[in-house]
């Protein structure tokens, strides 16, 4: 499919999702608006395009399933119905907008009208009449005769005020008209969970307790009785949430939200949660428990959040609280068993209910309310510190400015752009700082909880150490926000005062300072007191005294150097790339204890050559292992740092070290200086002590980076510049142990095939394992040296006559050819000498040669 057919696909399908839309918003077609009950609300749908919506007054006089009448309006603010007969209170606006809105798009179900006299029809005496009142005070009426069965469900005769004559519609219509009361009134009694902004909960004078009370400021609730400040917030993730089954505020407002009436009596076997209406006087309400000067009453008084919007001017619409109080009885719970259903499964068991009696004060009604969230509000009535924040650090935002004092002084942290600076008094500059230090403390802090101390009192703050001057505490204060903006040097007032500069003026910009404020949050830690300690947290106006885990104490005396950069810096300085640091090095050395191997270059353009030890001299060295020792010493990582200046130097194994690596490179002036690193012992925990003689601190790296500074520098590769295509002749002697003396296999080649030329005849040579052996010698490495000079010991047998084999080979173009020997067994491999590597003797692997030292037949095709 292209593009231009995709693109006319796609139009066309908007197109119609466009009139789709269109179609949903505006209602009915015209031909439709012809079998509308009441066509006239749809006249002016262009201005009024959901007529349900205009609809402000709504009265029901029916017969069934009691004779009542129901009277509804619409609260010109909130938008909510609102019952007025025969009861008062909240409406379901849902259940009855569903309602209005269904029965104004209610359409007849034939296009002429019924036939029938509106006796037949039962629209004579009907079994409810329904009026509606728009906003312009006009009136719609529909009355609802007897229902009759229809092809595809019962059908209902109707009259409505729009239309002349009997009409016939859809019964599912209009089953709303006959649901019971129950169904109609708003089964919250207070306020959805999000919708409440203040509560307080109270019970007196019988069994009076101290009120408790809690409000929403600023999106955070705070206690306003007893003064306990922030409230734990509702949990919305795992770091600083509450544990598993900890109440938060988040667990009161659910429970205010499931004050509800569970059951109107709609379906058989329901309960009726409605009990009683009109009940307002004492000796009323004591029939329900509900007197508070004879019974024990729960007093829970809301307020929420409501929607208004001035009908009378085109305004936005605004939000207002609004309150509403629940009296519960508690002297009188309700329980209920579990039922045994009815008709087999067509009524199921109903479960066991546990209730209180309850009226909204003001309405008269008695409900019915399930006593679970009544007893999880009774639990903050008994503890009224049940919700209170236990968190050791919340703040408003991520901060900008932390102060830590202790025993070794005092230290800021601030936060310089994307990256956080570490200030010691008298320093003139910050020092970097670690990147995942100061996200640890603050994630350490938010997500730690303490247990509050009950006796909060000056006496009980100096048992705990948490009076002490400021200067001798142990104390982590934050800002957010708390950094005066750096002012570059301002030019002189007047022209005529600036002076010249010599070359280009460079603002300067001042060192970061501090706002005149005091911190939004601090901690401060006490004393001891087994695996816990004390700790005065202060949010703002807020101070609560707390035991918290005793290795906050151990976090907050931490010094410097838990916070600097354990990156350590190259001999170079971090100025340049770790490239060009690479390239300028010219000389690498590694003692340990009396052995000494450096390697020099006059440049990078050079070759690396041993020049120490002397015997060394005939080895190639590996440039890559001596790049990649230089790569672990330019991004040497710190596991910890122990010290800032060098400390206990002997005790750490690093006086004299156990190993040190010296660099040479070139110094400020250009003239060659030398830099080195010391590793020690082992600290124990798979670490190594370490110092850097261009870094200060004493530290500790992973023992793997002595596995790296120790790695072979020479080019192990024996033969890497052979090229099986390219040689002409191989020559295999030895065997001796086979043969009793010494034999030889001489292959040469002739094309793109090995022929034997020694034994001349009946010795079809096996291509392939020639080929196999060929492979082997290019990729050949040694594993150890033997001897730097002089062969090695005479045991080794390097000798044919001695059970060794010989192997050479020829280079097209080659006069000399290239001999290796292979020798006696050492370890899981064999003794080896090269011509390449005159007087050396080295291990090679086993496997390459096992099956050609078993004597010149297994050459043999």
């Amino acid at each position: 499919m292209n593009f231009r057919t995709t693109f006319i696909l796609g139009g066309i399908f908007l197109g119609m999702l466009l009139l789709m839309v269109l179609a949903i918003s505006v209602g009915p077609g015209v031909e439709d608006q012809g079998r509308l009950l009441f066509p006239e609300l749809l006249k002016n749908a262009g201005v009024d395009v959901n007529p349900a919506e205009s609809m402000v007054a709504l009265r029901l006089e029916r017969t069934r399933p009691v004779a009542q009448t129901i009277e509804l309006k619409r609260d010109p603010q909130t938008r909510q119905w609102m019952l007025e007969q025969p009861v008062q209170g909240l409406a379901d606006s849902f259940m009855v907008n569903n309602l209005v809105r269904a029965l104004v798009q209610s359409r007849r179900e034939e296009d002429k009208d019924a036939q029938v006299s509106l006796g037949k029809s039962g629209l004579k005496e009907p079994s409810a009449t329904l009026t509606l009142t728009d906003k312009d005070g006009v009136e719609h009426t529909l009355s609802v005769g007897q229902t009759v069965p229809g092809a595809t469900g019962n059908l209902l005769f109707v009259l409505s005020s729009g239309r002349k004559g009997a009409q016939v519609v859809q019964e599912r219509d209009f089953e709303g008209l006959f649901r019971p009361l129950g169904a109609w009134r708003d089964r919250t009694l207070l306020a959805a969970e999000a919708d409440v902004d203040q509560f307080k909960l109270s019970m007196g004078p019988t069994g009076a307790k101290p009120a408790v009370s809690l409000r929403k400021t600023l999106g955070n609730w705070r206690y306003e009785a007893p003064a306990f400040g922030l409230a734990e917030p509702a949990a919305t993730t795992s770091l600083g949430a509450p544990a598993q089954g900890t109440p938060d505020i988040g667990t009161l407002l659910r429970a205010i939200g499931a004050l509800r009436v569970e059951q109107a009596g709609e379906k058989p076997g329901d309960r009726d949660d409605f009990l009683a209406e009109g009940v307002r006087d004492p000796a009323a309400l004591a029939e329900y428990g509900l007197d508070p000067a004879r019974n024990r009453v729960l007093r829970l008084e809301v307020e929420r959040a409501v929607v208004t919007r001035d009908t009378q001017a085109e305004s936005s619409p605004q939000t207002t609280n609004r309150s509403a109080t629940l009296l519960i009885g508690l002297d009188k719970p309700v329980q209920k068993p579990a039922g045994g259903g009815v008709g087999g499964a067509a009524i199921p068991a109903a479960p066991a209910f546990k209730g209180y009696q309850s009226t909204v004060e003001g309405t008269g009604s008695v409900v019915l309310v399930p006593a679970a969230p009544i007893d999880e509000l009774l639990r903050l009535l008994e503890d009224p510190a049940l919700v209170r924040d236990r968190a050791v650090l919340r703040l408003a935002g991520e901060p900008d400015w932390i102060e830590i004092t202790n025993g070794l002084g005092t230290l800021e942290l601030v936060r310089e752009g994307t990256s956080w600076k570490l200030h010691k008094p008298g320093e003139a500059e910050g020092r970097d700082v670690e990147p995942t230090a100061v996200p640890a403390l603050l994630e350490s802090l938010r997500a730690a909880r303490g247990q509050f101390i009950a006796a909060d009192t000056p006496m009980r703050r100096a048992e705990l150490e948490l009076d002490r001057p400021r200067d001798k505490q142990v104390a982590i204060r934050f800002w957010v926000g708390g950094i005066v903006s750096p002012e570059k040097n301002s030019p002189p007032k007047d022209e005529k005062d600036a002076v010249p500069e010599k070359g280009p003026v460079v603002a300067a910009v001042t060192q970061p300072k501090r706002k005149d404020q005091p911190a939004i949050a601090e901690v401060v830690l006490g004393r001891r007191q087994g695996e816990e300690v004390s700790l005065l947290r202060v949010n703002g106006p807020d101070q609560a005294v707390m035991l918290v885990p005793r290795g906050l104490l151990d976090l907050a005396e931490q010094g410097p150097l838990a916070y600097m950069d354990r990156k350590i810096p190259t001999p170079h300085g971090n100025a340049i790339g770790q490239d060009l640091a690479i390239d300028q090095v010219t000389g690498v050395s590694l003692r340990r204890g009396a052995e000494s191997i450096s390697v020099a270059r006059k440049d990078k353009n050079d070759p690396w050559k041993f020049t120490a030890p002397s015997d060394r001299a005939v080895l190639p060295v590996d440039p890559q292992a001596i790049r990649t020792l230089l790569v672990n010493i330019g991004s040497l990582q710190a596991r910890k740092l122990l010290s800032e200046k060098p400390d206990q130097l002997a005790s750490r194994g690093l006086e004299p070290p156990a190993m040190s690596v010296i660099l040479t490179i070139p110094g400020p002036d250009g003239k060659a200086q030398a830099k080195t690193l010391y590793l020690g012992r082992e600290t124990g925990d798979g670490g190594i002590f370490a110092r850097a003689d261009w870094h200060p601190p004493v530290f500790t790296v992973d023992l793997a980076t002595r596995g790296v500074l120790e790695a072979p520098w020479e080019n192990r590769s024996l033969f890497p510049a052979l090229d099986p295509a390219k040689l002409t002749r191989i020559k295999l002697t030895g065997w001796q142990s086979v043969n009793g003396s010494p034999v030889s296999l001489v292959l040469e080649r002739d094309k793109d095939q090995w022929l034997a030329r020694d034994p001349a005849s009946d010795f079809p040579v096996a291509q392939a394992r020639v080929t196999t052996l060929l492979q082997a010698l290019k990729a050949l490495k040694f594993e150890k040296i033997l001897a730097y000079s002089g062969g090695g010991e005479p045991g080794l047998s390097l000798d044919p006559a001695k059970n060794g084999l010989l192997i050479e080979w020829t280079t097209e173009g080659e006069k000399d050819p290239v001999r290796l020997t292979i020798g006696r067994a050492e370890g899981a491999g064999f003794a080896a000498a090269s011509s390449l590597l005159p007087g050396m003797a080295v291990v090679v692997p086993k496997a390459p040669f096992e099956e050609a030292m078993q004597g010149r037949g297994k050459f043999r095709q």
